[in-house]
């Protein structure tokens, strides 16, 4: 399992078919109506669209490719461009601010990481104007680009190409490929100011930025382009929306047998700990139950009814509950500068060079220090209450064993702070050769991205565990017991038995800050070459070829009690390494058939890539397609590939990073339940490159006797081998337990034989399978015949997911139709809903614009290997469960743009809301190894409720 080598299978890509959105969005439309894009692209003449590296259109491209144009996403007046694009079908379990909020982890709170077809962040390839963009976190599962780095208020339009791209554009682009297209060109001055926050009053955003770009030197040969943006919000803390009173999660069935048919698993709401308060709790022998509330009042606990994996439901878990205490989104605040100067020295000739900085800072609160029944404290502790002291006597103890989450001490403080420079050089041109004109264009491009993580109010445990054992001394003061020994310790009394009983400087004794910094350098230089060198009867033929060479490299330094593992939380270790890839290519599109008795079109294109990694050698990724029309009507298209992704930086070079684990069953140890580990994460040079094989079958409908309407539909089938997945602890255990000596050598067990350290290193031991349908229809009806006059239009996407199945060394799991997280107790692998879609129906004319937009996930379920029962279970089957449904989601969102006059300059004032209806959320029970509900889902699922944004934008 973790040599890096794996099994047969593959979970796969949906190709959104949306040849027909480029065709509407390219032609004008309502686009031609807003500010915020001054032509359509097509407008402007030969588009390259980023399917491919040869000049076409999305609609003749033989891979599905979504263009969305400025205008598509000023309609949404979104604070983050990747809020919107969050809602297309395609796109799911994307990283946002509010999909994983709580994570402590290296620099990926708060980013927006995109993940076409939920296969993650790590395959979708990200590129600003055809460009690698480099990644914005060391954190293995999350390396990948921050979109939030994009200059947004330039971007001219964005080509989502949901398939294989990798013999085009390299690794990483298994996925496929969102490119960020700028409006280098723009010349003038434009702005806006755009403000939200929710109904409940929280998640208060703001979005101001500014462009101008001017031309200059003879002929305006010379262009110069500056922007700037300032954005961010305010985020939620907590986690009391009215929809989670009580939480909720799944918990395992403490009345269950192997014979008695009752399901292993229940679903319930008012879940709290059953060993852990914010003041204390005994939670063993007979003073079990005893509580400590404020100022260290003694009360009795009531347990309702006690589940095996630490959690209870009923009884007093309003004081026990942890699912209300961290944020629901993180705190974000960002800067972006972008400006670029260009000179045209001939048509041949023209250079540029590119400057790019931003930084963003991102926060949340997260749990708190968590001892669950696990921390012994001796009979002779100075702070044990009186009370509790005689009945202890009485009862002949000489310890208690108490359990808390530490309330005097609060949550832990994560703060990311990001800074991205990058600088670029290049030029461009065409020439003539024959009747032939071919383009080039070559760059050097230098990025660097400084990470620098933290986790303040972190509790170092030997401190912890040295201020908590506390007695009296010979003078009657409270002091440390190792200070007895060593009175210059320096040692801090803390008292575990209340909250609001310690003083600052007890706090600040037991806690400290985590401190991690990575820095991520990325050099690309690269050339490339198009044209049309001959023509056959149905046209000529076009080629594009291109050389680059990458260089990326990671160095890092962490806190000594980092490195030391001390801290409860975090961690960090530094992390060095470096690798290399060179890579050439070529893409041929050949004409066969042109207006001909045997069809309207038939073109045929290949694209073959040779990449070698100084980490893995070297793999060859292909690519073949067709496209086909009959009729003018009609087309048809279909293409096959071979793609990879090779490993990043944080999976081959990570150092690691350790924390408390969360609940496992110790399968060697009379399964018995452990959360006294340590989770250590690190990487594995060993890994190879990801591999995955393509088919896209597709036909776009552009009816003649109905103009304004396109339709396309695309069938999908993607095998992904040796896929790259970090195993979670209990997977470690499971493998162990099945006889996997290689997984055995991750688990560290002291005298006593109980796991102390789980090691989980990405491995190379996952395949996946997946095929789909996605479709699309497009149509806009002009309402005074003029094609730029009033309209209405109507836009609907859909994805459709028939299988996505997981294969790793334990089981197979059906991924299509999950949106829940089983904490890994039972397999599971990468998941997406059954079916999602988007409708919209929008009116504009010259001034006003308004648009409302459908968007519904289908009924869902937590997990297809579990059996949903509540009575006459499977005998002996652990594999039940209570409730495995998920219901569907069905929301409204609704914008508003109206614009004074419709001349220049123009200004446009706008209003949207999101979620009209204040629609509540699909209940998605907590993960069974947290025992508590922790808002999921954020990945599929508005958490947040109804949102307000409103502002301004001007172009002149």
């Amino acid at each position: 399992m973790f040599a890096g080598t794996g099994c047969r299978g593959g979970r796969g890509v949906a190709l959104m078919s949306s040849a027909a959105l480029a065709a509407l969005v390219m032609s004008g439309g309502a686009a031609a109506q807003t500010i915020a894009q001054e032509d359509p692209p097509a407008a402007q003449g030969e588009v390259v669209v980023t399917g491919s590296r040869i000049v076409r259109d999305g609609f003749d491209a033989p891979t599905p490719v979504t263009v969305l144009s400025a205008a598509d996403l000023a309609a949404r007046s979104d604070i983050n461009v990747a809020d919107g694009l969050n809602l297309l079908p395609q796109i799911n379990t994307s990283v946002t601010p509010s999909s994983q909020p709580t994570a402590i982890s290296g620099g990926a709170i708060g980013v927006n990481l995109l993940s076409l077809r939920g296969l993650g962040p790590t395959r979708t390839l990200v590129l600003q104007d055809g460009k690698r963009v480099i990644n914005t976190s060391f954190n293995t599962a999350a390396a990948a680009p921050d979109i939030n780095h994009i200059p947004q208020n330039l971007i001219q339009r964005v080509d989502v190409v949901t398939g294989g791209a990798s013999a085009v554009y390299g690794s990483d682009a298994l996925a496929g490929v969102v490119n960020f297209v700028l409006d280098r060109d723009f010349t003038g001055v434009k702005g806006e100011a755009t403000g939200g926050v929710t109904t409940y009053g929280d998640n208060g955003g703001w979005d101001v930025s500014l462009a101008a770009g001017a031309k200059f030197g003879p002929e305006g040969r010379g262009h110069v382009l500056l922007s700037g943006q300032y954005a961010g919000n305010r985020g939620v803390g907590g986690n009391d929306r009215p929809w989670n009173p009580g939480g909720g999660a799944v918990y395992v069935n403490p009345a269950y047998t192997a014979a008695n048919g009752q399901p292993f698993y229940l679903i319930g709401d008012r879940i709290g700990s059953s060993n852990a308060t914010p003041g204390g709790i005994v939670t063993a022998g007979p003073l079990r139950g005893t509580y400590f509330g404020q100022g260290g009042a003694v009360g009795t606990f009531n347990f309702g009814t006690v589940s095996t994996n630490n959690a209870m439901q009923g009884g007093d878990y309003q004081i026990s509950r942890l699912d209300n205490v961290f944020n629901l989104v993180a705190r974000d605040r960002r800067h972006v500068l972008f400006g670029r100067a260009s000179y045209e020295l001939a048509e041949a000739l023209n250079l540029y060079v590119e400057g790019q900085w931003s930084r963003s800072v991102d926060s949340t609160l997260t749990l708190p220090y968590r001892r669950q029944g696990n921390l012994t404290i001796r009979g002779d502790n100075a702070f044990i209450p009186a009370s509790v002291q005689q009945r202890l006597a009485a009862a002949g103890l000489t310890s208690l064993t108490l359990g808390t989450t530490t309330g005097d001490i609060g949550q832990i403080r994560v703060r990311n702070t990001r800074e991205l420079t990058r600088w670029a050089v290049g030029g461009d041109g065409r020439f003539d050769i024959g009747e032939g004109t071919w383009r080039w264009d070559a760059y050097y491009q230098r990025s660097r991205n400084e990470i620098e993580s933290t986790a303040g109010n972190n509790v170092i445990v030997a401190r912890f565990l040295q201020a908590t054992d506390a007695v009296r001394s010979p003078a009657g003061t409270i002091v440390c017991r190792s200070t007895l020994t060593s009175p210059a310790d320096g040692c801090v009394p803390f008292n575990v038995f209340g909250q609001g009983v310690n003083s600052a400087a007890a706090v600040n004794y037991v806690t400290g800050t985590a401190i991690r910094n990575d820095v991520l350098k990325q050099n690309v230089a690269a050339a490339n070459l198009t044209g049309s060198p001959v023509s056959t009867w149905a046209g000529p033929v076009s080629i594009a070829l291109g050389i680059e060479h990458r260089f990326e490299s990671v160095s890092g330094l962490a806190s000594p009690t980092d490195e030391a593992n001390g801290f409860a939380a975090g961690n960090y270790h530094a992390s060095f390494g470096s690798y290399k890839v060179t890579e050439g290519y070529v893409e041929a599109d050949v004409p066969l058939l042109r207006d001909s008795a045997l069809g309207k079109s038939l073109d045929v294109s290949g694209a073959v890539r040779r990449t070698d990694y100084s980490t893995s050698g070297g793999v060859t990724t292909w690519k073949l397609g067709v496209v086909y029309a009959p009729i003018a009507d009609i087309r048809f298209r279909a293409t096959r590939s071979r793609d990879i992704r090779a490993p990043n930086l944080g999976e081959l070079f990570s150092a690691g990073q350790s924390a408390s684990g969360a609940n496992v069953i110790d399968r060697l140890n009379g399964n018995q339940t452990n959360s006294t580990f340590i989770a250590l994460r690190r990487g594995n040079p060993l890994l190879q490159p990801e591999v995955a094989d393509t088919l896209g079958l597709g036909v776009v409908l552009t009816p003649s006797f109905l103009p304004g309407l396109q339709a396309s539909i695309d069938y999908f089938d993607i095998d992904i081998d040796d896929a790259v997945k970090i195993p979670n602890e209990q997977t470690v255990i499971d493998l162990c337990a099945a006889g996997d000596q290689a997984a055995c050598a991750f688990i560290t067990r002291n005298a006593a034989g109980q796991i102390t350290i789980i090691a989980t290193p990405p491995a190379n031991y996952l395949s996946q399978d997946a095929r789909g349908i996605d479709g699309e229809i497009a149509y806009r009806l002009p309402l005074a015949g003029a094609a730029d006059g009033p309209a209405i239009t109507l836009r609907a996407l859909g994805s459709y997911l028939i299988s996505l199945k997981n294969v790793d060394n334990i089981a197979t799991s059906q991924g299509a139709g999950v949106t829940g997280d089983f904490g890994g107790i039972v397999a599971s692998g990468p998941y997406a809903p059954k079916f999602r879609s988007n409708v919209t129906l929008a009116y504009d004319d010259a001034r006003f614009t308004a648009g409302v937009t459908w968007r519904y996930i289908a009924p869902a379920k937590l997990n297809k290997l579990l059996t949903e029962c509540t009575s006459a279970c499977p005998a002996g089957n652990a594999l039940t469960i209570s409730d495995n449904s998920i219901r569907s989601s069905s929301l409204f969102d609704l914008s508003l743009r109206f614009r004074p006059v419709a001349s220049k300059p123009r200004a446009e004032f706008f209003l949207a809301v999101d979620n009209v209806f204040n629609a509540v959320p699909p209940f998605v029970p907590g993960r069974v190894d947290i025992g508590f509900y922790s808002g999921q889902y954020g990945y599929y699922y508005d958490r947040i409720g109804r949102t307000f944004r409103s502002g301004f934008r001007f172009a002149y």
